[in-house]
């Protein structure tokens, strides 16, 4: 903890260290950014003196104490610094009384920063990014994974898709506390990054070489509105390769979800508002009929919006497909009562809904080597053409009790494994996500793994070992409400997660995540997390 000057001072404490006494940290780093003649961004403890009898705020101790990022140019002299504002169960640290919106330039672009938790809020991030055109975010962070939408470089590179910037994200590499996972992240994907669970690894620099952004997604910051009727005209245009041509939501009939599940409270209701309800592409309110669905549930009205009436080809109208799915399941991820259904191969489209939010999947499975649950043949052994010794019987003997015992396990093990049922499923959540600190409102449509067994259905573990089956194209859509949508595909590694190039195997446009081209390992999970920073 140290007493960081304001930057207007133009203080640079490698030439003078005497200027501001007990700045050690200073020191080293501006003195890391002139030998090296690079710009250097670090997170490390500021102490501001205050006046406990003209502040009524300031702590009895006499100063405040801010999480902080600091920024040295090339020549070693600080140009920024910034407070941060998003506190995460941090009691040691306080919270600055206004927001910090902390920029500096550089020859390659303007920079802004912001520490960790901050990245979930609209304050600093969307001011700086939308605000003041900021292009380029620099962001130290101590990042714990949570599975299966807040991993490290899953939701990071979610960010800079979503906002179409450059982002630096450093984290630190603490394993064993799930803290790991860093990258240099641009709105084409992931230009590199490490992400290594094991505990024996170590730290690692990334450098790369990413294009100058001159201004972020102008599209993300005026937001993506997308109705379900938009959403009607937008299925059209669905790969037949992906929905094989059908226009109607497959049902299928299937018993015994619900059984054994774990914690989970979703509801499903649909009850609110839907949009564009009135007359297609017509000004003005209007009414629909009723659908079979929405008997005994009420009429729906909305607005609709677009110019003039029209006929054209029958519609996969989202607008009359039932909010309830028989296959629906409630289940808690990350502390949040989602809505999910799973994914049947002889289906090729299906929906789940969570409140107001509807989420559409189309899809398409590939065909796996499954692993044989035939027990396996033991080898016979032709008789001797010598005379063993009755030690070398009785090795024998133990030798072949050894491999019945091996057989019989691997027997039992494959038994086990038939009787396991791996599956995707799609899944909703629309509401607000509440911890002890803050809360924010969040929707989210995500397509995960999921296995049951004994009944009981699991879609948070990672799944690293084998999967029996495999997703090889897909169109995800919701009918989002809020403003800032961040998509991201994460894949299954052999040991860890990893990312997969976005522009080239995936794209996300209009609300739209969609997956044309083969993986290159099977997926994990592919998430469009939106935030409606409004309704905080």
């Amino acid at each position: 903890m140290e007493n960081i000057p304001e930057p207007e001072r133009n203080w640079n404490p490698c030439e003078h260290p005497d200027v501001y006494p007990e700045t050690e940290i200073q020191f080293a780093l501006s003195c890391m950014a002139r030998e090296n003649n690079i710009y250097v961004v670090a997170n490390i403890g500021d102490k501001q003196p205050c006046n406990v009898s003209l502040d009524p705020s300031c702590p009895r101790t006499g100063y405040y104490q801010y999480n902080t990022n600091v920024a040295y140019d090339a020549m070693g002299t600080l140009v920024a610094k910034y407070h941060k504002y998003n506190l995460f169960y941090e009691n040691w640290f306080d919270k600055p009384s206004k927001v910090d919106i902390s920029v500096f330039n550089t020859p390659f672009g303007r920079f802004g920063l912001i520490i960790c938790f901050d990245i979930l809020f609209e304050h600093p991030p969307i001011d700086l990014i939308c605000r003041n055109n900021i292009s380029n975010i620099a962001f130290p962070t101590a990042w714990m994974d949570a599975h299966p939408f807040y991993t490290s470089i899953q939701f990071h590179s979610a960010f800079a898709v979503g906002l179409g910037v450059n982002f630096l994200a450093a984290n630190i590499h603490y394993p064993s506390l799930r803290f790991h996972g860093s990258g240099i992240y641009t709105q084409q994907g992931a230009a590199g990054y490490c992400f290594n669970t094991s505990n024996e690894s170590g730290g690692q620099l990334i450098v790369q070489k990413i294009p100058v952004v001159d201004q972020s997604r102008l599209d993300a910051c005026r937001g993506l509105n997308i109705s379900l009727s938009d959403l009607n005209d937008q299925m059209l245009e669905l790969d037949k390769t992906v929905n094989n041509g059908r226009e109607t939501l497959q049902h299928t009939k299937r018993k015994g979800w619900g059984k054994g599940r774990e914690k989970g409270r979703g509801n499903g209701q649909g009850q609110g508002k839907m949009h564009g309800h009135g007359q297609r592409n017509g000004q003005g309110q209007g009414k629909r009929k009723e659908t079979r669905q929405e008997k005994g549930r009420g009429k729906r009205k909305g607005q609709g919006n677009g110019q003039g009436k029209g006929k054209g080809p029958r519609k996969l109208d989202l607008l009359s497909q039932p909010k309830f799915h028989k296959d629906m399941f409630p289940y808690d991820l990350y502390k949040n009562p989602f809505n999910l259904v799973p994914l049947r191969p002889e289906g090729r489209k299906t929906i789940v809904c969570h409140t107001d939010l509807c989420c559409h999947l189309s899809f398409s499975f590939e065909p796996t080597d499954r692993r044989s649950a035939e027990k396996p043949t033991r080898k016979s052994h032709a008789p001797d053409d010598f005379q063993a010794s009755q030690h070398s019987t009785d090795l024998r003997n133990f030798t072949e009790n050894r491999k019945d015992q091996d057989d019989i396990r691997a027997h039992l093990a494959d038994n086990q494994r038939s009787s396991v049922e791996d599956f995707y499923a799609i899944g909703a959540y629309d509401g607000r996500y509440k911890n002890r600190s803050t809360g924010y409102y969040i929707q989210v449509c995500i397509v995960l793994r999921c296995r049951k067994q004994q009944n009981v259905v699991n879609c948070s573990a990672s799944m690293a070992e084998d999967f029996r089956i495999r997703l090889s194209h897909f169109r995800l859509v919701g009918n989002f409400s809020a403003t800032f949508q961040y998509p991201s595909i994460l894949l299954q590694g052999e040991s860890d997660f990893r990312l997969t190039e976005h522009s080239r195997r995936w794209s996300f446009s209009n609300g739209q995540l969609v997956a044309n081209e083969r993986f290159s390992s099977p997926l994990a999970v592919a998430t469009i997390f939106a935030r409606d920073y409004g309704r905080d």
